[in-house]
């Protein structure tokens, strides 16, 4: 899938808040997408309650990366937004008037601490 087309369609199902199925990993997952970001690098990340598939035991909070979610489809069903991703993730949802925006008129989130790791300080930010 082009990744305009990806972002255009995880966009839309935030914004509706429509429940994706889609294969990551080698694996079907099913989830309901809360927040669509992009690392320094242009990375796009979406942060979502996943409620089937491999990856631990779901349900529960992952990071995707979104240019590995293929076969990406609405499944028909919606879904009401949780309050709050637990600690390690609530880091990466801010409001603007909580964080400082950048050139481009977004907004800088904090990484995970494991991310901020791996990525050695990629920031994301929202799209």
């Amino acid at each position: 899938m082009h990744n305009e087309t990806r972002s255009t369609l995880l966009s839309a199902a935030i914004a509706v808040r429509s429940e994706l199925q889609f294969h990551y990993h080698g694996a079907t997952r099913v989830a309901h997408p809360h927040c669509l970001g992009a690392t320094t690098d242009g990375t796009l990340i979406v942060i979502a309650w996943q409620l089937d598939g491999r990856s631990g035991d779901p349900p529960g909070w992952r990071l995707y990366n979104a240019d590995k979610m293929n076969r990406l489809v609405r499944t028909g069903r919606r879904f009401e937004p949780l309050p709050h991703p637990p600690y390690k993730l609530a880091g990466l949802i801010r409001t603007p008037h909580e964080s400082s925006f950048d050139e481009d008129g977004l907004f800088d989130l904090p990484p995970l601490a494991s991310q901020q790791r791996k990525n050695r300080g990629r920031w994301l930010r929202t799209v």
